[in-house]
């Protein structure tokens, strides 16, 4: 099997509103594209492979959406490029000979929609059948008793934390709000113990599906191999691929908080240099998907606030509010626009809330809690220094200047098509990926 890409080059695409979207259908299991946003830049538009003496056939259409509204704005926008396929002849296993990851995570849990949680708050807790909404429903932290009635003259007491219904959010969450092109994305939220991978000796935690079909996987330490079982660190367990590392040496300036041009970025493509890279068959594996760096700017008197702050913060412009969706193309960052050497990255403070952490109340036991404090790469503020979110060691979303040392977890994804060898999902029986 050979990898390639289709491309387009040449690229003028005015259109505003994500209104010109296109459609990809394939034979013989080439790529394929439902409604998707036409980028605005040059690039890639899909990745598939092709097996030898196949012959794959392409039709795309492009189309103008009706939205119901009022779409003057695209009066008189203009479109056109040159569509190219490339690759770089390399070829790569073929592990479709069992189920796929995602697959897998789908037949072990239903998937349930997201449009009844609220980003305000964090995800803890369990409910228990001694179930009682607190009396006033916006606190979510109340200390209360319990009391069992076994007759009418004798009650058991039971002390415990009243958690209101709309914090117990945990497992297999999808959206398709605020994503590239409206594209349903599958992710973990808050206490999650079936989604531990294994994956070329290391751990990961599967944080969720990307728009284009890969799967993002989050490190999570040194696989322990026992025979044909492995073990993985527990949630609460510091996993790093290092720590005491600053973000940016440089602080003084809004550019330092650009991930292209960061100090973090060269420590951990070093370490996929050193650990990842020299196997192809797990570099077959791993999808160019881009990393957002949101860059987004609103200035307020001598404040810069980013894009992160003001979906997520508390006096944000459009507080909890988290999206998958990059704010621009151009801050998500790949290997095939010349942005990154690696395909690797860090976490999103938006990946972050979705998965249960927000920046008022930390959380000890969603399953990104490490007991330690590690960066994301989104952009926090910049007021005479640079500050980005970070997790704090509590896993709640926390601004940190750039020159702080802070641990390093890096992120991954895999392509769709990777195969589940064996595994439950659970610490002590993770999926295992085949790689050879």
């Amino acid at each position: 099997e050979i990898e390639y890409t289709i491309d387009i080059e040449n690229l003028t695409n005015t259109f505003v509103n994500n209104e010109l979207v296109y459609i990809l259908t394939s034979t013989n299991g080439g790529a394929t594209a439902t409604r998707k946003a036409l980028p605005t830049t040059s690039g890639t538009l899909e990745t598939a492979t092709i097996s030898p003496g196949v012959t794959q056939t392409y039709t795309m259409t492009v189309l103008f959406k009706e939205t119901g509204s009022n779409q003057n704005s695209n009066m008189g926008a203009i479109f056109g490029g040159v569509l190219q396929i490339n690759s770089r002849g390399e070829y790569r296993y073929n592990s479709n000979t069992g189920p796929t990851l995602t697959e897998t995570m789908l037949a072990a849990e239903e998937a349930q929609s997201d449009a009844n949680i609220d980003y305000s708050y964090t995800s803890s807790g369990q409910k228990s059948d001694l179930w009682l909404e607190p009396a006033n429903s916006n606190n979510k932290n109340i200390e209360s008793k319990f009391l069992l009635e076994k007759s009418s003259d004798n009650f058991v007491e039971l002390t415990g934390t009243v958690v209101n219904q709309n914090q117990v959010t945990n497992g297999l969450y999808y959206t398709e709000e605020n994503t590239e092109g409206n594209e349903r994305v599958y992710f973990y939220r808050g206490v999650v113990e079936n989604n531990y991978v294994v994956f070329g000796n290391y751990c990961w935690r599967i944080v969720r599906t990307v728009e284009d079909g890969s799967i993002r996987l989050r490190y999570g330490g040194a696989a322990i191999q026992n025979g044909e079982t492995y073990t993985c660190p527990q949630t609460g367990t510091a996993v790093n691929i290092a720590t005491a590392q600053v973000y940016n040496e440089s602080w003084d300036n809004k550019s330092y908080v650009n991930y292209k041009t960061s100090d973090i970025r060269t420590t951990i493509e070093n370490w996929y240099r050193d650990n990842i890279a020299p196997y192809v068959s797990l570099t077959s594996l791993i999808a160019d998907t881009p990393y957002c760096n949101d860059l987004t700017e609103r200035i307020d008197e001598t404040t810069i606030y980013f894009g992160a702050y003001d979906r997520l913060d508390s006096s944000g412009t459009n507080a909890y509010n988290p999206q998958y969706k990059c704010a621009s193309s151009d801050y998500g960052y790949t290997v095939a626009k010349g942005d990154l050497t690696y395909p690797v990255g860090l976490l999103t403070a938006d990946e972050v809330s979705y998965a249960g952490g927000t920046t008022t109340t930390g959380n000890s036991s969603y399953y990104l809690y490490t007991n330690e404090w590690y960066w994301t790469m989104s952009p926090y503020t910049f007021y005479a220094s640079a500050q980005v979110y970070s997790l704090d060691s509590s896993s709640a979303l926390n601004r940190a200047a750039i020159s702080y040392t802070t641990s390093v977890v890096p992120v991954i994804s895999l392509r769709n098509e990777s195969s589940v060898k064996r595994g439950t999902g659970a610490y002590n029986d993770p999926y295992v990926i085949m790689t050879e």
